[in-house]
């Protein structure tokens, strides 16, 4: 019963690096997107609005996973303490 709470927080950390490494990579890609003016440069309209777009759905997977893995880690520390 305990290793499958281990296994569970390793899940639950998993998770939450992963979303964290996400959000990372999305931010790290726009500032990189930016001129010295601090405007973002882009080749057309239409590659600007599907970059923003697959940018909002990656940040909102990240902040699901975030929310999400450390529900599990945190439940996964309390639950031993329930189950005795």
């Amino acid at each position: 019963m305990h290793l499958m709470f281990i296994y569970t927080g390793l899940t639950g950390v998993a998770m939450l690096i992963a979303g964290c490494f996400i959000n990372y990579r999305i931010g790290r890609r726009r500032f990189n997107r930016r001129a010295v003016t601090g405007i973002e440069i882009f080749r057309s309209y239409g590659h600007k609005w599907s970059t923003r777009l697959f940018e909002r759905i990656g940040r909102l997977i990240a902040f699901l996973l975030i929310v999400f893995g450390l529900m599990i880690a945190l439940g996964s520390l309390m639950a031993p303490h329930f189950y005795k």
